[in-house]
């Protein structure tokens, strides 16, 4: 039986940078066991950008996992804010659907 890796297991990286003809470098990162290609598609430009060096590994500890894309939003915003925002956004596609909203009040709201 394949299993699948555990998604949320923390992964080691090592990035890499590439130079671009045009005159920039940027940074791609990629697994510690992966084998960094010797160039790479530069994204603005289409051209062949050579890899300069790899940069340092980054071995998280697995006592402390990176964050979510959740954690981050949470971060910013609070659950009954997301919860507004959500509702307006549902309310202007029903409304440019021509459909009646059926929108639930805000989290802990008794209305």
């Amino acid at each position: 039986m394949v299993t699948e890796p555990d998604r949320d297991a923390p992964v080691g990286k090592q990035r890499a940078i590439f130079a671009c003809p045009r005159g920039h470098e940027f940074t791609r990162s990629f697994a510690l066991d992966a084998e960094v290609p010797h160039e790479w598609e530069c994204a603005h430009h289409g051209t062949r950008a050579p890899g300069l060096f790899r940069a340092a590994t980054d071995q998280r500890d697995p006592a402390t996992p990176g964050k979510t894309h959740w954690d981050h939003v949470l971060e910013r915003r609070t659950e009954p804010d997301l919860e507004a925002i959500l509702n307006d956004a549902l309310a202007r596609l029903a409304r440019d659907r021509g459909e009646t909203a059926s929108i639930a009040p805000p989290h802990g709201s008794s209305t």
